[in-house]
Order: structure tokens, then C-alpha cells, then sequence
């Protein structure tokens, strides 16, 4: 009720001072001076911030919260954050970023001086970057991928040495769809030194690409803006075993040096669902290429979701493909696996365990014993 009382006289509902003196919360809840609530230590609110409800915030009309950013726990109005190199940002309780040497803070977000966003705002699938908050204008929308993914300033590629210049907006993607206007999906990059699915600029021509970027064809028929530095890798001499072929030791699979067996069983001795083993092997840098997986073999793609919010990945694998239905001459699966048609009336697939087999477990639905697969 407007008197001082010690902190341990039965607690303090306001803040206490630097000499442990309680300010009564009638003062404290919106004095800029010595600003708290619920017994914590008195704060000094910044130049052009306020105490509100016993936080210093950058107006006393926005519910208690800080609508520019923290820095060393003190709001930094708006007036400030949007714009100051030093603490940069614009949000509800965000943290400041402090801009690099060659960047300044343009309403609250970090930007380098001298990018070549190319048309439209920026922030768009294939605009530069330093950070991922400069790609606010990259799709998050759900897609055909049916789920929401985060956007990335990619710098590096996945899985080898390729680097993206002056950084790359984007996102995973597994449809042009994903990839928003002017965007189209490069799932098939492998060859090129990038084993992520992920969002490119569309173009006809390198002109129309920026600095370290030309326009370059997709194995998807299109054509992107991707790195000038990127080589085509090597893949290898290709498999001199058909994909599928039995086995128990990765020696007994390669070349490729991707090449792996699928054990039969595990090292505690339990089954796989695996009988016999099967060979098998990643082919992302050899997509393009029809001998890396052997005669009588194809390179799938496959979708995984791994942890985290990036969303799904495209990986690719060897497999021993088959006809469906199985003709004469045909290419049929050995004995306990069972051929899982690719896409209705493409009359090809891909052999499968039999999802009945001892320690098989369907990676997606329920088991059909009848057919043996899982759907």
C-alpha cells in the first residue's frame, strides 16, 4: 500500500532493490526504474521502454509483452530493434540478433549490403541469404508433401562438398507445387553433389540466374538456377551383382562401394524379414545412370521423414525390379519376396519381403498376408 517493506518479512509481491528492499508492487508493476514482479530483482527498463505488469516492454498498451526483441533480458522497442545492426528483430519476446560487418537490420532482419535478390521482394526460393529469417517470402504451405516444412538458407549441399553462394533460400520439396511461383522441386540432384530434395528457381537461360549460378537441366525435364561450381561426381564402376542378389557380408555386394548387404538377421541372431539377405545400395549419385544398379535392377526413390521439422527426404536405392503381373520371360522375385507394383498399370515393380516373414515389420499400413504386402 505505497510502503517499503524488507524482502524477508513474509515476501515480496513487487521486486526487490539492489539493497533488498521491497518496492511494493503499486510501484513496481509500472515504474521504468525499478520494474518487477512476484519477488524477482528490480530491472531498469531501457531508454524508450516502459514497465507494464512489472515487465519492460516497448509499449505499455501490448498486453506485457515485448514486441521488438530482448537483449540481456531488457525489450528493445520497435522504434529501436526494427532497424539497429546491434539488436535486430521484430516479434513477440524474440531474442536480438546482432548483424554481421557487412550486413545492416532492415525491419528487424539481418540483411548483407550488396545482394542481387533478383525480381520480386526477396526472401524467395533461390534469393540469397545469411539467415533463414531473410527467407521469409520461401513456402511453408503443406504441398503435396502433406505436412508443413521449415525454410532453410542453405549454404552447403548434403553429402558432399558443393557450396551454395552467397546462401540459398529454400525448403524441402516433393512436387513443384511445394516450391511456390517461379519455383520448381530438384529431387534428383545426386549426380550434381546434392542428396536433398529441395526447392530451385526455375529458369530458361543463365542470364536469368544470379552471380555463381547458371540455368542447368533437371533430370525432371526442368531446368534451375543452380551453383556454376557444381562437377558432376563420379559414380563408379557399376554393380556386378543384380540388386536383390542373396548375401551375408557387404563384401559379397560391391562395386558400387555404396553397395551393402540387408542381413537376414540381426548380431543378437533374431530375423530381419530379409531371408537370405538381399543386396542392396544407395544410388543418389548414380540416379542418372542405368548400369550403376546392374542389370535387372533400378534406382527407387524412397521418402523418409527424419527427425526434426525439415521435412521428408528423397533417398534412392538399389532394387531388383519384376513384372507385374509376372509374364513369361519375365523378371519374377526369388523365393519370400513378392513384387510390389511401383504405380498402378506401370507394369513394373520392385521386390519386397513377403511381410509375413519372420521379423519383417511393414514400414507403413498393415500386412496383407494374402499378398504379402503392406498397405
Amino acid at each position: 500500500a505505497g510502503r517499503c517493506q524488507v524482502a524477508s518479512d513474509g515476501g515480496c509481491a513487487g521486486c526487490v532493490a539492489v539493497n533488498g528492499v521491497c518496492v511494493a508492487p503499486s510501484i513496481s508493476l509500472t515504474s521504468s526504474s525499478t520494474c518487477g514482479a512476484g519477488g524477482v530483482a528490480c530491472r531498469s527498463c531501457g531508454a524508450g521502454a516502459s514497465c507494464s505488469a512489472g515487465r519492460c516492454v516497448g509499449s505499455p498498451s501490448d498486453g506485457g509483452v515485448c514486441v521488438g526483441c530482448l537483449s540481456g533480458g531488457l525489450c528493445v522497442p520497435p522504434s529501436i530493434s526494427g532497424s539497429s545492426a546491434a539488436a535486430c528483430g521484430l516479434g513477440v519476446d524474440i531474442v536480438c540478433a546482432s548483424c554481421g560487418p557487412s550486413q545492416v537490420c532492415a525491419s528487424g532482419l539481418c540483411v548483407t549490403v550488396g545482394f542481387d535478390a533478383g525480381p520480386g521482394p526477396g526472401g524467395a526460393v533461390g534469393d540469397p541469404c545469411v539467415d533463414v529469417r531473410e527467407c521469409f517470402a520461401t513456402p511453408t504451405g503443406f504441398g503435396s508433401s502433406g505436412r508443413s516444412q521449415q525454410r532453410q538458407c542453405k549454404t552447403a549441399a548434403l553429402g558432399s562438398s558443393l557450396t551454395y553462394p552467397q546462401g540459398l533460400c529454400t525448403r524441402r520439396c516433393l512436387d513443384d507445387v511445394d516450391c511456390g511461383d517461379g519455383g520448381v522441386c530438384g529431387y534428383a540432384l545426386g549426380p550434381q553433389g546434392e542428396r536433398e530434395n529441395v526447392c530451385l528457381r526455375e529458369c530458361q537461360r543463365s542470364a536469368e540466374c544470379r552471380a555463381g549460378y547458371s540455368c542447368q537441366p533437371l533430370l525432371t525435364g526442368a531446368s534451375a538456377c543452380f551453383p556454376t561450381n557444381a562437377t558432376r561426381l563420379d559414380a563408379g564402376a557399376g554393380a556386378l551383382l543384380v540388386a536383390g542378389s542373396a548375401c551375408s557380408a557387404d563384401s559379397q555386394c560391391g562395386p558400387p562401394s555404396t553397395f551393402r548387404c540387408q542381413q537376414a538377421f540381426t548380431d543378437a541372431g533374431q530375423p530381419t524379414g530379409w531371408v537370405g539377405g538381399a543386396c542392396t545400395g544407395d544410388c543418389a549419385v548414380g540416379v542418372d545412370t542405368f548400369e550403376f544398379c546392374g542389370l535387372g535392377a533400378e534406382c527407387i526413390p524412397f521418402t523418409t521423414v527424419p527427425p526434426g521439422t525439415l521435412g521428408p527426404l528423397v533417398q534412392w536405392q538399389c532394387r531388383a525390379w519384376c513384372d507385374v503381373p509376372p509374364s513369361t520371360g519375365g523378371q519374377t522375385c526369388r523365393a519370400s519376396y513378392v513384387c510390389d507394383e511401383l504405380s498402378p498399370g506401370s507394369g513394373f515393380g520392385v521386390c519386397t519381403p513377403h511381410c509375413t516373414n519372420p521379423g519383417f515389420r511393414c514400414p507403413f499400413g498393415t500386412c496383407s498376408a494374402s499378398t504379402g504386402l503392406c498397405r
